[in-house]
């Protein structure tokens, strides 16, 4: 009883001395403590009794999560989404192995919110942000809360842990990408535990901060590693490929027991190889590498690798691009470097895989013996295969690869290409590290099955040695086409005298090869870089006798082999059936190109000809038939057109043979062998002699060259223009060949004329332009000389220096009279430029005014045909006199009196008197002075006389004056006069009466008042006289 009493005191006491001293501090704060400490509530505390509202509550309650969510629901602070939407930290029952300190207590032996958390932790909590603080226990700037408890991470018992340092590169971008996923750094930006882990709500299991899908934990920090957008590396190339599904369980479990993980659907992470805190190497690997035992838990089949040339182990002197060893690095990772290929990739436009291999396999490389040169033609890697090959499971196709040295989880219908893999397996220990023998080109024939015919060929049936490779080389070639020898596609090297293949040589002539084509190409047949080849007409694996065509090794399917020339000789087969078709009947079956042409052994490099012959030029490759000995012995050509070298090219050049500069026309200019041919034993015509159609698309065949003679389809030469129907010229017409009308291409004469007909032109011309003739209507009697040298030079057309027909007519021109273009508004002035003068005089009778409509209209067309008639003049006539032959036996008289008369042009300009008293044969100096004297023929002569023409020039009113004088009174000192007469000539007689009798030498009465006949007997009296007179003048 009395004990009772003191317990009962005892608590009374203790109950008021802590109220008083609750008081003491703040009278609240029963209330406010009662909201976490709920069972503290007086009720029931001291009565153990509830209240209208709750029950007793019995349990401790403080701390636990209904408590603290009770405040963190929203209604003081808001946790919901931080801690109560996801996972959080275990509440387990601690480990036996983990020792948790005093400080941090435990609720029934396991984890709860107060075991980290206290609202009393720091002692000031209303001083001190909750960013901070959080309540906690114990400051946790750098997760010391955490290491509190998992002391063993990071201990050699535990494993190597992830590095807890700072971050050295791109520490803001990675402290803010931690802090946006609710991590952090440290408080000098290292990495903590918080950087991956989080309490509450985490992505992942094991309190992650992101997800190890797509390996995104890694790649928060690891910013030059993977990608946080696409999930792929970043760094390197040709590295072990992520976030790809691996579907071996296999080694799926065997990853699993040495600790690696995977993401969804066994996709290979960072974490599959790696352990963030029980690695057993310095870079976190589930295990050390450097015997690849962890490359083999995956990829056991590679292991055959060990110890073969692959194995760089075996290789001296290899270090990696880091430096490191074989033996340091491991089998594999002396190439597969997780993270990016170990050796320096070549900077070549190669697929990934070509550069893994080429890092080796090159100029200084570490497989010396092996070298493939990028320089040289190898094998096409990189490309797809073609759509006509097939894919083999033994010979593996790739996608584009890009990073990973991988196809794993790739789109298969999309990996179609070649790279060295394909051929090679590089883990295995065959002899070239080949996936299939490569003897009898088993090996090429899997991908090139339609290469297989050859086997059905002579090329197949011989057994080659080694099979493809005695042809090609996969590796290092020097051409294309991969042939050990580039000459002639390697054809050559058997097909030669002492070769494999000696019985089908081809001969010194045969097709041209390695050239570039000019022409289009058959697309059945093929070109080496745009190069023809041995291989152009020869697929040298196909077998192709069939029907007419009696070889192999022919591209195409051709029903004969006209039909396999032609494809590329386009047009070629027009020949069929024509007069070039010289095949007899009896072998009316055989190639008609094959009579001519012979692809080898042929006689001549050029056109590759069958017919033995003296080839020196062009021609002679129609000449070997065109001859007398030859099949076309009735079209032999002798003479004609002018063949060889061309002076005036320019007019002529596009139908040229243009050689060193020089240019020269052969039949072929004019002539297409296999085109445009009559049928077989008919006569040609002027359209189908194998005449180039390229030639006739002018209208006119010859006008195509001579393009200055295009004005002759308006010419009246022109057949096609003639009025009346000419019957030795209707052919030419029919056909129109107008310029055969004239001239002869072949077997002809000079111009291409006629050979009857001579070299003279007027001849020639006469031919038509006569009586009876095509142009008897302008028919030719008399006509200006030709054949005449000039004495001086004169810019006009002229034939070995001498006047022709041509000289004046351009007998192709389509001018009336076909009148040469000389430069001159009159043509005869070209020549007779001294005589130019007389259009100023008044013997230009289209400017008197009283001359006839038809006199000035002749005068008009040219001045000097009033006079002169260059053609079908009197025979008799001089000078070409238009005028009828008169009866007077002086012809200057006669030539001059035709005007000059009662009813002639010059009726207005009659003289009195002409006459002059004849000199006597006794006169001495007749030889002296015969420039003066004509004869009655009217040429100067010693034994003429004193005619008009001594004193007259007809063609000049003035000497030295080009001053118009029509319709004007002459005087003394002009009138056509030759003025120095008097003083060179006259004077010699008549002395110091010259002047007077110069001047009233046409005057009838002076001359009756003189009265005087001087006889010869008198003349000779005077003779002395005369003779001092002559003296005088020649001493001046």
């Amino acid at each position: 009883m009395r004990s009772l009493f003191f317990l009962l005191t005892a608590l009374i006491f203790c109950f008021f001395s802590a109220e008083a001293q609750t008081e003491k501090l703040n009278p609240d704060s029963s209330k406010e403590c009662s909201i976490c400490h709920y069972e503290w509530m007086p009720e029931f505390l001291f009565d153990l009794k509830g209240t209208p509202l709750v029950e007793f509550q019995k349990d401790k309650v403080v701390a636990t999560e209904r408590m603290c969510f009770s405040c963190h629901n929203g209604t003081v602070g808001d946790s919901r989404i931080k801690i109560w939407t996801g996972d959080v930290h275990k509440l387990d029952k601690i480990p036996a192995h983990m020792s948790i300190p005093a400080a941090l207590p435990l609720t029934d032996g396991k984890i709860d919110c107060r075991t980290c958390h206290s609202a009393h932790s720091t002692g000031a909590p209303r001083d001190e942000g909750v960013e901070k603080s959080v309540f906690l226990r114990m400051d946790n700037a750098n997760s010391e809360l955490c290491r509190a408890c998992h002391k063993d991470v990071g201990t050699a018992k535990m494993g190597i842990t992830h590095p807890m340092s700072p971050v050295k590169e791109n520490r803001d971008e990675v402290a803010s990408r931690i802090h946006r996923l609710d991590g952090k750094l440290g408080a000098k930006g290292e990495v903590i535990c918080q950087s991956c882990h989080t309490p509450h709500s985490p992505k992942e299991e094991k309190l992650l901060i992101n997800y190890r899908n797509h390996s995104e934990l890694c790649a928060t920090c690891h910013l030059d590693k993977v990608s946080d957008k696409d999930h792929n590396y970043l760094k390197g190339m040709l590295n072990h490929p992520i976030n790809i599904k691996h579907d071996n369980t296999t080694e799926i479990n065997k990853i699993k027991v040495e600790g690696g993980s995977y993401g969804a659907g066994n996709e290979v992470i960072c974490l599959t190889c790696h352990s963030v805190h029980k690695a057993k190497t310095e870079t976190l690997l589930l295990r050390g590498n450097a015997d690849s035992s962890l490359c083999f838990v995956c990829h056991e089949k590679q292991k055959t690798v060990v110890d073969s040339k692959h194995d760089m182990k075996t290789t001296k002197g290899f270090v990696t691009k880091d430096g490191k060893t074989a033996h340091e690095k491991g089998t594999c990772e002396s190439c597969h470097d997780p993270h990016g290929w170990s050796l320096a990739l070549p900077n070549t436009n190669d697929d990934m895989i070509t550069k893994g291999c080429l890092s080796c396999h090159k100029e200084k490389g570490f497989a010396k013996e092996k070298v493939i040169s990028t320089a040289m033609f190898n094998h096409p890697v990189g490309k797809d295969i073609k759509t006509d090959m097939k894919a083999y499971e033994k010979l593996p196709l790739f996608g584009e690869v890009k990073q990973f040295f991988t196809e794993i989880g790739g789109d298969k219908s999309k990996q179609k290409m070649v790279t060295c893999a394909t051929c090679h397996d590089v883990h295995s220990k065959d002899k070239n590290f080949l996936r299939v023998e490569a003897a009898n080109g088993a090996l090429c024939i899997v991908c090139h099955d339609e290469k297989k015919m050859v086997e059905n060929t002579l090329h197949g049936k011989e057994k080659l040695k080694n099979g493809c490779f005695d042809c090609h080389k996969i590796h290092n070639s020097t051409n294309k086409r991969l042939l050990i020898k580039k000459e002639e596609d390697g054809c050559a090297d058997c097909h030669k005298p002492g070769g494999s293949a000696e019985k089908k040589v081809t001969g010194a002539h045969s097709h041209p090869v390695n050239i570039k084509t000019k022409g289009k190409v058959d697309e059945r047949f093929k070109l080496t870089d745009e190069t023809f080849t041995c291989t152009s007409c020869h697929d040298p694996h196909k077998p192709s006798k069939k029907g007419k065509i009696d070889k192999d090794f022919l591209r195409g399917d051709f029903a004969d082999f006209d039909d396999f020339c032609s494809a590329c000789h386009e047009g070629k087969k027009e020949i069929i059936g024509t007069d070039h078709d010289i095949r007899e009947k009896d072998k009316a079956e055989a190639p008609v190109c094959g009579q001519c042409h012979s692809v080898h052994n042929a006689k001549t490099d050029e056109n590759i000809m069958t017919i033995e012959y003296a080839y020196k030029t062009k021609d002679d490759y129609c000449f070997v038939c065109h001859s007398e000995k030859g099949s076309a012995s009735k079209k032999t050509v002798h003479d004609g057109h002018k063949l060889g070298k061309i002076e005036a090219h320019e007019k002529y050049g596009k139908f040229l043979t243009e050689k060193d500069g020089e240019y020269f026309l052969y039949c072929s200019g004019c002539h297409t062998v296999h085109q445009n041919g009559p049928k077989k034993g008919e006569e040609g015509t002027f359209s189908n002699s194998f005449l180039n159609k390229e030639l006739m698309k002018e209208g006119n065949f010859c006008q195509s060259c001579h393009g200055d003679k295009k004005d002759f389809a308006k010419s009246k030469h022109n057949v096609a223009n003639f009025e009346k129907q000419v019957t030795e010229f209707e052919k030419a017409k029919n056909e129109g060949n107008s310029c055969g009308a004239c001239h002869m291409v072949h077997n002809s004469g000079y111009f291409l004329f006629d050979k009857a007909l001579g070299t003279d032109f007027e001849t020639i011309c006469k031919s038509c332009h006569s009586d009876g003739k095509a142009a008897e209507k302008t028919k030719i009697t008399t006509s200006h000389p030709t054949n005449v040298k000039l004495k001086k030079e004169i810019d006009i057309y002229l034939l070995d220096g001498k006047i022709v027909c041509s000289t004046c007519h351009d007998v192709h021109g389509a001018v009336k009279g076909m009148v040469r273009d000389t430069g001159e508004s009159n043509m005869c002035l070209a020549c007779h430029a001294d005589q130019k003068n007389v259009v100023y005089s008044e013997h230009n009778l289209a400017k008197l005014d009283y001359m006839t409509d038809k006199v000035r209209q002749t005068a008009e067309t040219n001045a000097c045909y009033v006079c002169h008639m260059p053609h079908n003049f009197h025979k008799d006539n001089k000078l070409m006199w238009a005028f009828e032959q008169g009866r007077k036996s002086v012809f200057a008289f006669e030539m001059c009196g035709d005007c000059h008369k009662k009813d002639g042009y010059g009726y207005k300009k009659i003289p009195e008197v002409t006459a002059h008293d004849r000199i006597f044969k006794i006169f001495p100096y007749r030889e002296q002075y015969k420039a003066f004297l004509y004869d009655d023929g009217g040429k100067v002569s010693a034994e003429g006389s004193i005619t008009c023409q001594t004193c007259h020039d007809p063609h000049v009113w003035k000497k030295g004056s080009t001053e118009a004088a029509y319709n004007v009174e002459g005087t003394d000192k002009d009138s056509f006069l030759k003025l120095e007469v008097k003083e060179k000539f006259c004077s010699v007689c008549h002395g110091d009466l010259t002047e007077e009798l110069f001047s009233k030498f046409h005057d009838k009465a002076y001359r009756q008042g003189r009265n005087k006949q001087i006889g010869e007997s008198e003349v000779l009296r005077n003779l002395f006289i005369i003779q001092q007179n002559l003296q005088k003048l020649q001493g001046n």
